[in-house]
């Protein structure tokens, strides 16, 4: 028996030893050391109670910057996630969709589109970046599906680098901190997701007025794939989905760039049409700009917009899920003890400090 239970025992803790290395040298991102946090916005995603989320914004990092949980909740009482990540693309966005049914059944999901149209951006999601919203996402068939369909679409990326992620950061043990041992701060998601920015905006902007119905611009073939599945997977589920467009400053003299954005317009308009389910939301277009009316250059909500302008854009956006589809005010603990948190975040801002000051005991929590 000693023979037989020696070796066992001695496999079983190299596995151990080997399974506590792949997490230490996995990077991790969260708020004191990246402005998109996403191993502290997953994380915290995994510790909502079951059921508890009824709205799950998905997309780029803009999505991370805009639109804010506990802002929606403190004026409508509306529960909701925000689960964007940097350069997030529109397949990384169908895979934490089908993670997020696995704990979640939300009435609406909003996604970003900025990386639907190549025009406006490539649609190749950078390894680093993919890896960074992928890897820390529980194992489970939705993990395997996507490093499956990850590795068939960029062939270059290894699938066993992804389920032995030493393989790909087995050189990180030269930059490894504390952090990577005892990673307290990635328990920091207060914000439901949310990363605020006090950067100011530009002094003024035009909105888009919509002028040519005919031209369209084609989507990204493998974007259009997956937001068909993205489509599918909440008509199947009885989600509404609400495709947004975050503002962008452009010039609207320039004939090129209003074509082009009446192309993408008319082009999400149609397909809306097609998909009941679906609805669009410009945000920079001129009758809802006009309503979010931020005072620029305080409240900034182009790109990656600040603080303040999240706030104005988060309140149109409550208001449309309160009133046009209709998502019910709920009395929610875990958003009731993440008030005061939030509130020392603006008045932080307000006196001039960030949100890294602010976690890091530079300033009185």
């Amino acid at each position: 028996m000693r023979k037989i239970v020696k070796p066992i025992a001695f496999i079983l803790i190299c596995l151990l030893a080997f399974g506590e290395l792949n997490n230490i040298f996995l990077p991790k991102y969260y708020y004191t050391n990246s402005t998109w946090p996403t191993t502290s916005t997953i994380d915290g995603f995994y510790k909502m109670d079951k059921n508890t989320v009824d709205v799950i914004y998905l997309g780029s990092s803009v999505c991370v910057n805009e639109f804010s949980p506990q802002e929606i909740y403190n004026k409508y009482g509306i529960r909701s996630f925000n689960l964007g990540s940097e350069q997030q693309d529109i397949m990384a966005s169908y895979f934490w969709l089908c993670e997020a049914l696995r704990f979640q059944k939300p009435q609406v999901v909003v996604l970003d589109t900025k990386f639907l149209f190549a025009e406006r951006h490539s649609p190749d999601m950078p390894e680093g970046l993919l890896r960074k919203c992928m890897d820390p996402m529980k194992w489970s068939y939705v993990k395997r599906n996507a490093i499956n369909e990850i590795c068939t679409l960029y062939p270059d990326q290894s699938k066993l680098s992804y389920y032995l992620t030493n393989f790909r950061f087995h050189t990180r043990w030269k930059e490894s901190t504390k952090q990577d041992i005892n990673p307290t701060m990635v328990n920091h998601c207060e914000l439901k997701g949310y990363s605020p920015s006090t950067d100011n905006g530009p002094e003024s902007f035009i909105p888009y007025v919509h002028k040519d119905n005919k031209v369209e611009v084609q989507m990204s073939d493998v974007e259009k794939q997956y937001l068909d599945r993205i489509a599918e997977l909440c008509n199947e589920n009885n989600m509404r989905l609400i495709l947004t467009t975050i503002p962008a400053y452009e010039d609207w003299t320039n004939a090129d760039r209003q074509s082009l954005w009446d192309g993408m317009t008319n082009v999400m308009d149609k397909y809306c049409d097609e998909h009941r389910n679906a609805s669009y939301i410009n945000l920079m277009e001129k009758d809802v700009y006009t309503v979010i009316n931020p005072e620029l250059p305080k409240e900034d909500i182009f790109e990656h917009g600040n603080l303040w302008g999240s706030i104005k854009l988060s309140d149109y956006l409550g208001n449309v899920l309160k009133q046009d589809y209709k998502v019910k005010s709920i009395n929610d603990p875990q958003y009731e003890e993440t008030k005061s948190f939030y509130q020392s975040v603006i008045d932080c801002a307000n006196n001039g400090q960030g949100y890294y000051d602010f976690l890091t005991g530079t300033v009185a929590q």
